[in-house]
């Protein structure tokens, strides 16, 4: 009775790894069938869930993109988003395509746990932001509007870092 309350009450509308990979396949598909090519960054607490399936237990309200194509225009992305959150009922924006007015540049590493890329060229690409610029990107989220998910998160990340003061984490973005 406990789990079934902690699943269908507290993580309602919470996306898990699977979930997550799920999605961003569904994504790729799309981007496949309608002769699209997407390149975006995950950045935010999906990141650290791909980053870290076996590390990391938590579940995140959506997946937070940048994105870096020009034949895609919001309204696109928001009518997959949309597709994919029906099939599966979940929240129709769980693919959160308005992260780019937060960053100037980010520092991303390939992604394997995708099935990723036609010969054609068309589909998702899709990076992860690194570690280190994502806790930096968290510790500036706990400024304005600090949730418990991003406490646990920094503090997460600062264990996976091993960045553990102010002056490391900016000696660490110089590089």
């Amino acid at each position: 009775m406990l789990g079934w309350l902690i699943s269908n009450i507290f993580l309602y509308g919470r996306l898990s790894y699977d979930d997550i990979v799920k999605g961003l396949n569904d994504v790729d598909e799309l981007c496949k069938s309608r002769k699209l090519r997407l390149e975006v960054t995950i950045v935010g607490c999906a990141a650290i869930i791909l980053q870290y399936k076996d590390k990391y237990a938590g579940t995140t309200r959506d997946v937070d993109i940048s994105v870096h194509s020009d034949d895609l225009t919001r309204s696109h992305i928001a009518d997959m988003s949309k597709l994919i959150a029906k099939k599966y009922g979940w929240d129709e924006d769980w693919l959160n395509y308005c992260f780019d007015s937060f960053c100037v540049q980010l520092h991303s590493k390939k992604l394997s746990v995708l099935k990723n890329l036609s010969d054609s060229g068309h589909g998702l690409f899709a990076d992860v932001v690194e570690e280190e610029q994502l806790l930096a990107l968290k510790c500036d989220a706990l400024r304005d509007l600090p949730g418990k998910h991003d406490y646990e998160d920094a503090i997460f990340l600062m264990c996976v870092t091993e960045i553990v003061s102010r002056e490391d984490l900016l000696e660490n973005m110089k590089k």
